[in-house]
This record gives structure tokens, C-alpha cells and sequence, in this order.
């Protein structure tokens, strides 16, 4: 559950997007990130309303670390739930 939307949700994929900006000054290339929106599945009382959630970083961190513990400590349910997946960033 994120603390930031109060309910919990669904098991499943979602995207996440994240921008940054690039670090000038550096020698090397660095980039910082400024902003992180989590991409909600619509409702099925709503299903052509698409909601977005900003987010802290180390919220959402936080939410999968609680998600994998859950998953390590019953791995059946876990896997029926849909928590064995690893969230992948894009190539880009």
C-alpha cells in the first residue's frame, strides 16, 4: 500500500515514469531524479478514467520491499497474488 493514495491496490504491473534532469558541471554524465508518476489501472466502476499518482521514490521503494517480504514469508499466495515480479525500469 502506498501511503500517499490510502487504499491498496490490485497485484499486477503498472508503469512507472520517472523524469530527470541531467546533472551540468560533472565531468562524467549524472542525471537527478525530479519527479516519479505511478500509472493507476482504471476501475471497473471507471473504466475510462486513468488516474496518475505522483510519488516519492522511497515510497514506492518501501512498498515493494513490505510486497517481496510478504512474498518470501508465503511464497503460494504470493505467486497467486501476483508478487513474485520485479519491477523493470525501460530501456531507453
Amino acid at each position: 500500500m502506498l501511503d500517499s493514495y490510502g487504499d491498496a491496490l490490485p497485484a499486477g504491473r503498472y508503469e512507472v515514469e520517472i523524469d530527470e534532469e541531467r546533472l551540468e558541471g560533472l565531468s562524467f554524465p549524472a542525471y537527478r531524479q525530479v519527479s516519479m508518476q505511478l500509472h493507476l489501472h482504471p476501475s471497473p466502476a471507471h473504466p475510462g478514467r486513468h488516474q496518475i499518482l505522483t510519488l516519492n521514490p522511497r515510497e514506492l521503494d518501501e512498498a515493494v520491499r513490505r510486497d517481496q517480504a510478504a512474498a518470501a514469508a508465503d511464497p503460494p499466495n504470493a505467486e497467486a497474488a501476483g508478487l513474485t515480479e520485479t519491477l523493470i525500469a525501460p530501456d531507453e
